[in-house]
């Protein structure tokens, strides 16, 4: 979903910081997020949920996105 570089840094940070990227401080700058890089439409999902108030990333979203993307690919293999 993301470049490895990009996943390797934000891979245990909170879930704000995965989505919206990590502020410029100081001499560095900004580390982009979800919002800045996904191609993907189900992580466009995510993003767009995200910036609607849904802001929590706990084990039931994970369950319920893992179950949406599983239908999704069931249905496209019937195809």
């Amino acid at each position: 979903m993301l470049s490895q570089k990009l996943n390797g840094h934000i891979q245990n940070s909170n879930f704000a910081t995965k989505v919206e990227g990590e502020k410029a401080t100081g001499s560095k700058s900004k580390k982009e997020g979800y919002a800045d890089r996904t191609q993907l439409k189900m992580t466009k999902e995510l993003v767009d949920a995200y910036n609607q108030g849904d802001q929590t990333w706990d084990e039931k979203h994970i369950y319920q996105r893992t179950e949406k993307i599983g239908q999704e690919i069931i249905t496209h293999w019937k195809r």
